[in-house]
């Protein structure tokens, strides 16, 4: 026999709830109460009876929205005609609760259900969190009078400032406790470096891929090329003239980068001589030979310093005679390079595959602060290739990882860039595959913005003076991916896949599959669970040096990869509230500040504990940023955000399905949940049902009658039993037949 969607039309008391789509801030949406039995609430119903009883039952209470300061209710009933209803919270010692506005009506006439909206007024204190353990409904024949009283478990938590601001206190971890608006350059204890070579994994979930640390230790140095802290990348190699041009000592080569050779000016047709040579390190040491004036052929030791500054250099040195009774000299020069130096080419050429950079080798940060992978700092590849020719000033870079586009700004379908389409192809035309029916299709973006590219870019310049501009890497291919593999997993074929992407890493690049409606329930779970859907993305680089790269790429629509870093604007976020833009309630864990150092080129990141504190939806956030100096401000490219993970949410799940899912059109997707009791279960003694559900509404089109797949319900705490979807027509409710099959203990 076939039931119709009507509640408690069934003689075993079958639940039947539609998945909701609003904020389920204490996890009651869609959640019937369970009725209290109390002896001090049965009396009390026994003496209202004195004043006139009223007739009637309730059957349930049902919550159909939650919010932070709002629940409302649908309150299913028999009889009670003419009746006052009083529906009010009350605490733990089951007195009233005065934050909670009491809902009072009269129903005039048999109207099932009664629906009711209770708010949070001004008597619960700012920032407040508070919980309601019952709710109570009070049935009576006049007004304010005594009667019925039903109690139900309720459990409602409720947030004060819940439509205002949540006000967030932030905690220095390590070195940047040690900051003041005077010391500006405490270096964190811990040193990492993520390995170039490995894949770190993308989704969150899993936390098996580890990047190597590496503790302690101070900025590893070149000793040719340091000098007082300043780093000279110039080469120092080639010919050096006096600027003095009545010195005796005229002239200065260097080769190797340490070799140096002093020549004096002699005679009259301007020779040369040598006076001394020798190795120097760290551009100072002890040269021997000859003497530096015309006289006796006497053996010197002459102390030198050299001190460069682009095309000149300071030369001091010391004259110190070995015999017994000679007076030592102390010498100041300037030298020049010799200008008939061929200079290096500045003309662009192409990434230099011998000249990798690791952007974050020795990055600084604190012990108690894990970056699991490289994204977890930039969305720019820890990779980055020097151009051919130094001198052109040409660097270039390549994205991290390949990942779902969501934009915060978006209107449409949330903000991601991704949708589920029945019964149509891409282009909205009708699907000429009846066995695949549900058209997916992913925006793939590396989420690289300018606030980024402006801190590598920095960073970069500081290192090389000779840098001009970062640029993606050059292509000669386009972008390759395993997606095929990937979706073959789940039963999508090859010949139903196809990847669009071009040469251009600044470009997004689109993957589209059809599968049936089956498969989709099987791929929409995996979208909505964190694990997404995980391929890699093959970059072959036109320098044909340089090995095929093989990065990252996930699809999913609640990874914080998709969902991405939480910028903060480093002009406003001391007067402006951050907002939570997503649809998830988040766990904000750290705010982070990514500089360079000031005397150096290190990068640090500097970070403050949050608290793990639960930021819902549109929640909006205010920090206590007093303990943060306002000199982290001032620098322009420095990359300042929030870490956080995304809490579990079924509704948030639900609500960006049905926002990415195109059915019929002007239609809510939905899907149906079945909830059997466990009295049901020990009364008939079974061990599972079978439903089955065929309405035309499952049918895109609603042409025809669909049957969706049996499911079976079975005695397991805590799992939904879920079938679908249903494409309901605007203004209209949801309408499907069922059929139950009984499966008794013993068989």
């Amino acid at each position: 026999m076939w039931y119709r969607n009507v509640l408690a039309a069934s003689a075993l008391a079958l639940l039947s709830a539609m998945t909701g789509n609003a904020q389920n801030f204490s996890g009651l949406q869609n959640k019937k109460l369970n009725k209290v039995d109390d002896i001090g609430f049965a009396l009390e119903s026994l003496i209202g009876r004195i004043g006139g009883s009223v007739d009637g039952n309730i059957d349930s209470v049902v919550v159909s929205r939650e919010y932070e300061k709002e629940l409302q209710l649908k309150i299913y009933y028999t009889g009670f005609q003419d009746a006052y209803f009083s529906i009010s919270t009350m605490s733990e010692s089951k007195k009233e609760e005065p934050w909670v506005t009491a809902v009072k009506f009269r129903q005039t006439e048999r109207h099932s259900p009664a629906e009711a909206i209770l708010f949070l007024n001004a008597r619960l204190p700012e920032d407040a969190l508070s919980e309601s353990p019952y709710l109570r409904i009070n049935l009576s024949k006049k007004p304010d009078g005594g009667g019925k009283v039903k109690v139900y478990q309720l459990q409602k938590r409720w947030k004060a400032n819940a439509s205002g601001i949540i006000r967030v206190s932030l905690q220095p971890v390590g070195a940047a406790a040690n900051l003041t608006e005077t010391r500006q350059d405490q270096m964190p204890a811990k040193r990492i470096r993520f390995d170039n070579k490995k894949k770190y994994e993308i989704r969150d979930l899993k936390k098996s891929s580890i990047a190597p640390l590496r503790t302690g230790g101070s900025q590893s140095i070149q000793p040719n090329y340091i000098l007082t802290g300043v780093t000279i990348d110039a080469d120092i190699n080639g010919v050096w003239t006096n600027t003095n041009s009545n010195a005796t000592l005229n002239s200065m080569i260097i080769t190797g980068g340490n070799f140096v050779k002093l020549y004096n000016q002699s005679g009259p047709g301007g020779s040369h001589t040598l006076a001394a040579s020798g190795n120097v390190s760290f551009h100072s040491g002890n040269l021997y030979k000859g003497n530096l004036a015309p006289g006796p052929n006497i053996k010197r030791k002459i102390s030198i310093e050299l001190d460069f500054s682009g095309d000149n250099v300071r030369v001091k040195y010391f004259s110190n005679p070995l015999r017994v009774g000679m007076p030592g000299a102390i010498y100041d020069y300037t030298f020049s390079r010799k200008k008939a130096v061929t200079s290096p080419p500045t003309t662009v050429a192409g990434p230099d595959k011998n000249a990798p950079i690791n952007l974050w080798d020795d990055i600084a940060v604190d012990n108690s602060v894990e970056f699991d992978r490289p994204q977890d700092i930039s969305n720019i590849n820890m990779t980055v290739y020097r151009d051919i020719h130094p001198a052109s000033g040409m660097f270039y870079m390549l994205p991290a990882d390949y990942h779902l586009r969501w934009d915060a700004d978006g209107t449409a379908r949330n903000g991601y860039g991704f949708s589920i389409s029945y019964g149509k192809q891409g282009d909205g035309s009708a699907s000429a595959s009846g066995d695949s029916p549900v058209r997916f299709s992913a925006t793939l973006t590396s989420g690289i913005n300018s606030r980024e590219m402006n801190f590598v870019s920095s960073l970069l310049k500081s290192r090389y003076p000779e840098f001009k501009d970062l640029v993606y890497l050059p292509l000669r291919e386009n972008i390759q991916s395993s997606f095929q593999n990937a979706l073959s997993l789940f039963g999508v074929p090859a010949d139903k896949i196809s990847v669009t992407s071009t040469t251009d890493l600044s470009n997004d690049v689109t993957v589209e599959w059809s599968t049936n409606p089956d498969t989709k329930e099987f791929i929409q779970t995996s979208l909505t669970s964190g694990d997404g859907i995980v391929a890699s993305m093959v970059l072959k680089p036109k320098e044909t040096g340089i090995v095929d790269i093989t990065i990252p790429a996930i699809i999913s629509l609640s990874a914080t990869r998709t969902l991405g870093k939480m910028s903060l604007d480093r002009l406003t976020w001391r007067n402006q509230e951050w907002t939570n833009a997503t649809v998830y309630p988040l766990k904000l864990k750290y705010l982070h500040v990514l500089k360079k150092s000031i005397l150096g080129n290190t990068p640090i990141i500097y970070s403050w504990a949050i608290g793990d504190v639960d930021v819902p939806s549109r929640g909006r956030v205010s920090f206590d940023n007093g303990i943060v100096p306002k000199w982290l401000d001032d620098d322009p490219s420095s990359v300042m955000w929030l870490s956080y993970i995304v809490n579990d949410c079924d509704s948030c799940n639900n609500e960006v399905i049905n926002a990415v899912t195109d059915g019929v059109s002007n239609s809510t997707v939905q899907q149906l949940r079945f909830v059997i009791p466990d009295p049901v279960f020990d009364s008939l003694k079974a061990s599972s049902f079978i439903i089955t559900v065929r309405s035309k509404q499952a049918d895109p089109k609603g042409e025809a009658v669909v049957e969706l797949p049996a499911m079976t319900i079975t005695r397991e705490p805590g799992k939904n039993f879920m079938t679908g979807p249903l494409f309901i027509p605007k203004g209209m409710s949801p309408d499907f037949e069922y059929r139950i099959v009984m499966t008794s203990v013993d068989g």
